[in-house]
């Protein structure tokens, strides 16, 4: 082996190893889905640039000009050159990646491990042994056949998975079918499903021995899994948090767990792209109201238009809550304030008023209280059991949540996840602030045919209350822009790599600021500053 092939090989192996870490990385984030792994391809800009970028489209001209190499020899050299410096150039950036701290590296479960050392297994097998007679041709092969090698493995691994899925399901509804006394709350929802869980949980643990669903742990496997490890002979409710990918999979949840009572948290755009539009979200959603049996309650916030449509639909015992104007509420918040540090408002309960105050920050958190407050009440809890619990609940890592301050200024780290309510919720809170105001966001991806006009009708709203926003990408820039452009305030915007974004903010934050971290990019903006 000659020393500038060692060198090429070297540079080869940094960039291979880079990009199985990546795509592993990539698969994950996108929780291994066929469906949600196409959507980012197809619909973000990162997607798009990594399939189409110049380098990509580069290693395929050349994979299709060696047919012209064989049969011209002399220019195989230059063929070959062209290859080596490639692979050294990107073996050099992988090091800068290194040291500037912006690899993608997945959480090494052992599931990514095991996608990780196979896939490279495969790279060295096949480097080692070549397939064809000119080796520099068979490295872009063997670069180009990484995002199959782990597509394949994702596909070949699913298989014993859904064996270890359906043994955990099975031993759960037999473990149910032993507790029957458990009462279980089903919450599903394009949005609030989490919080709102929780807070259910928060409240009715006052009382009751509760289990709920860990995290964002979501899924019929996530739910089994909780029931299996979680619940014991003295649990005596369950709050089961549902999401869906596809139809039918809020049936399949609560055909496990058969909950008495049922929450709709709020339906929006958010995963359109995944269920094919807003109708099918709502039937989807729906399926959890159709599995409650005769005497069971559904809940349905009434702040949202689809879930009122949902609302009005069912025949069984229900209830609208909410707190906005225009809705017919069976249990409405008045009187509501709002500060910096907390929330107050009043619930009208069997005819007598109560008053409530939480440590929470934001309105949207109100949607989220009431659900728990009227559960809690139908369950037996007294009210002064109920104000103890709200008065003592806590948010979610990384929802609306304060950390450390810049140079005296607010940080809010929402960075769970993002989508429009999110982003209408953090800008209501930043009102409650008179000096800069600035959004650091992730655009939001799984809006479908809606996705531009919403993130134009967002950036109309940016502009009127901040000063400044991110963007941590260049998805729907145009549209961002122009919103912003055609709002009625004046708000700088920009894309940004998140150290130049930290750096800003270091330098130009102080007393009295508000910054909102929106969406897991924003996150590593927010890991900068702390």
């Amino acid at each position: 082996m000659s020393i500038l092939y060692l060198v090429v090989s070297t540079g080869f192996f940094l960039w291979i190893t880079r990009n199985i870490f990546f795509w592993v990385y990539l698969w994950q984030h996108n929780d291994y889905s066929y469906t949600r792994m196409y959507t980012h391809l197809k619909e973000t800009t990162q997607g798009r640039y990594i399939l189409f970028s110049p380098v990509a489209f580069l290693k395929l001209l050349l994979i299709f000009l060696f047919a012209y190499i064989v049969l011209n020899p002399d220019f195989l050299a230059g063929y070959q050159f062209l290859i080596g410096v490639l692979f050294v150039v990107q073996g050099f950036s992988v090091i800068k990646e290194y040291y500037l701290h912006t690899l993608y590296l997945p959480k090494f479960t052992i599931k990514a491990m095991v996608f990780c050392i196979s896939a490279l297994f495969i790279a060295v097998a096949l480097y080692t042994i070549p397939l064809t007679q000119d080796r520099y041709f068979w490295l872009l092969i063997i670069d180009k056949g990484v995002l199959f090698f782990i597509t394949f493995l994702v596909f070949i691994l699913s298989l014993p998975t859904n064996l270890y899925k359906d043994w955990y399901t099975d031993a759960a509804m037999r473990k149910l079918n032993k507790n029957k006394n458990i009462t279980v709350i089903g919450v599903t929802g394009s949005y609030g499903k989490t919080t709102t869980k929780e807070f259910i949980a928060q409240i009715l643990k006052n009382k009751f021995n509760v289990v709920k669903t860990q995290n964002q742990h979501n899924t019929s496997f996530g739910i089994a899994k909780t029931i299996t490890d979680k619940v014991n002979p003295k649990t005596q409710i369950i709050v089961a948090e549902m999401a869906m990918h596809k139809r039918g999979d809020v049936r399949e949840m609560a055909e496990i767990v058969s909950p008495k009572f049922g929450v709709i948290t709020g339906i929006s755009s958010q995963h359109a792209s995944l269920s094919g539009d807003i109708s099918k979200t709502m039937d989807a959603k729906y399926e959890l109201i159709q599995s409650l049996p005769k005497d069971g309650l559904g809940l349905f916030n009434g702040n949202n238009e689809n879930v009122y449509k949902l609302y009005k639909k069912t025949k069984k015992r229900k209830v609208l809550y909410g707190y906005q104007n225009g809705f017919p509420y069976d249990v409405k918040a008045t009187n509501i304030h709002i500060q910096k540090s907390y929330i107050e408002f009043e619930v009208e309960l069997r005819g007598k008023k109560m008053h409530f105050k939480s440590p929470l920050i934001g309105p949207q958190n109100i949607e989220n209280i009431l659900p728990g407050i009227i559960l809690a009440d139908t369950l037996g809890m007294k009210p002064e059991e109920i104000k103890k619990a709200v008065l003592s609940l806590s948010s979610l890592p990384k929802t609306m949540r304060k950390r450390n301050t810049v140079s005296g200024a607010t940080i809010i780290d929402d960075t769970i996840n993002t989508d429009t309510h999110a982003v209408l919720a953090a800008l209501e809170y930043m009102k409650l602030f008179k000096n800069k105001r600035i959004f650091v966001l992730q655009p939001m991806i799984e809006l479908g045919k809606r996705a531009s006009s919403e993130h134009y009708e967002i950036a109309k709203k940016i502009s009127v209350v901040c000063d400044y926003l991110f963007l941590t990408n260049k998805n729907f820039y145009k549209s961002i822009l122009k919103g912003i452009v055609d709002g009625d305030g004046e708000c700088f915007v920009k894309v940004d790599s998140s150290k130049n974004i930290a750096k800003f903010l270091r330098e130009n934050c102080s007393s009295h600021d508000v910054v909102v971290f929106e969406g897991k990019e924003a996150e590593i903006v927010l890991e900068e500053i702390l």
